[in-house]
This record gives structure tokens, sequence and C-alpha cells, in this order.
């Protein structure tokens, strides 16, 4: 089960300086906050948020739906990681490359479609926690994003975990296409916001298979 909240809140117009004049640039700010329960483990369903950029496994039989994979992310890259071994903690730092769905005169404008981010995460595994905080690298003259995301025990069933999320988006765009890039860039986060879970959903219960096979 899940739930999720979007505000968009537009800020004060600014001026931005520029040879031969000034021109007016709009500052949008929109946000998205989910809650989703996992009914598996912490430990499942972390382990199944460090595979969800792998690929998936191939369907059980030729019939079955293909399973959910996160095809926008073109590279996911380790730069750090450090653990912890008496404190039970890991914290890491990656980069990821991206692709992005725009439309071809946007993409133009931006110079590509295909973009860097920046993931830094701390799981502990004592306190039974997972804390992830990704940031936008490149595009950052018209747009920031600031996403982060928790994975803690359910409060009343602690063999179910709660993944919650909250996303900031900046976006600055001239006058004439601010209103439809907003709506395109809220489009996109949020589907692959959505496709994120099923993927981790899918992964676990993968999993499960995969231990019932090996005890059979």
């Amino acid at each position: 089960m899940s739930a999720g909240r979007r505000r968009l809140a537009p800020f004060p117009t600014m001026l931005t300086k520029r040879r031969g004049g000034t021109t007016f640039q709009h500052t949008m700010v929109a946000t998205f906050s989910t809650e989703t329960v996992f009914q598996h483990p912490w430990e499942r369903v972390t382990a199944a948020s460090w595979r969800k950029y792998a690929g998936a496994a191939s369907p059980a039989s030729p019939n079955a739906a293909p399973p959910p994979t996160m095809t926008h992310v073109m590279c996911a890259d380790t730069l750090d990681r450090r653990v912890d071994v008496s404190a039970g903690r890991m914290d890491s730092t990656r980069v990821f490359t991206v692709k992005w769905p725009l439309p071809g005169w946007i993409a133009r404008s931006l110079g590509g479609t295909v973009a860097y981010s920046l993931e830094q995460s701390t799981v502990d595994v004592l306190g039974r926690t997972m804390d992830l905080t990704t940031t936008n690298l490149t595009l950052r003259d018209f747009l920031e994003v600031k996403e982060k995301c928790q994975y803690v025990p359910h409060p009343e069933n602690p063999e179910w975990t709660v993944f919650r999320s909250q996303t900031e988006i900046r976006l600055k765009a001239f006058k004439g296409w601010a209103d439809e890039l907003e709506r395109k860039v809220c489009r996109i986060f949020e589907k692959n916001s959505g496709k994120g879970k099923l993927v981790v959903e899918h992964i676990c219960n993968m999993m499960v298979s995969e231990k019932e096979a090996e005890q059979s």
C-alpha cells in the first residue's frame, strides 16, 4: 500500500542578466512525499534496493509478463564505499548516468537527454535504517533536484518495511515554456519513483523464491 502527495508552489519571478538586456525567468518548486509499505523484512528490502539497478531476472515462463526494470538508468558507478564492521555501518557514494525522455525541442534547448546524479547513502545494520540522498549534477542552471529516502522497519510489524521519500524539484525556465517543462519533469519523476518501487517488490519476491528453491 502506498500514498503520495504533491505540492507545487510558484516562486517570485527572478531577473536574469544577459548580454543585450534582461529576460524574465520563473522559478517553481514541486515537492513529492510518498510512503510505501513492503510486506518484507528490512534486510530483504534493503538488499533488493541495492540490486534494482542491476536488471531483473527473466520471467519464469515465456508467457509471463516481463519483470520491471529501471530502464532510464544507463549506468551506476560506485565512487566510494566505507564499511565499519564493529558499528554495523556502511557509507557509499554513487554516480548515476540517466536518460530523460524529454521532447526533442526541450532536449535541444538543454543540450541533450543524458544527465548525471549523485547518491550518498548510509546503512545502519544495528539500527535497521537505510538513508539515501540524491541530487542532480548536470542541468543545474535550470533544474535542481534533491531526493531523500529512508527504509525503516514498520512500527507495528517488524517483519514489514516502510519506505519514505521526499523529493524537491526547483525548476527555472523562461516564461514561454515554464509550465509545459514543469509538467513534463514532474511526470518523469513520478513515473520513475513508481517504477522503482515495483522493481524492489519484484526483487523481494524473487529473493523469496530463490530461498525456497535452496531449501527444497
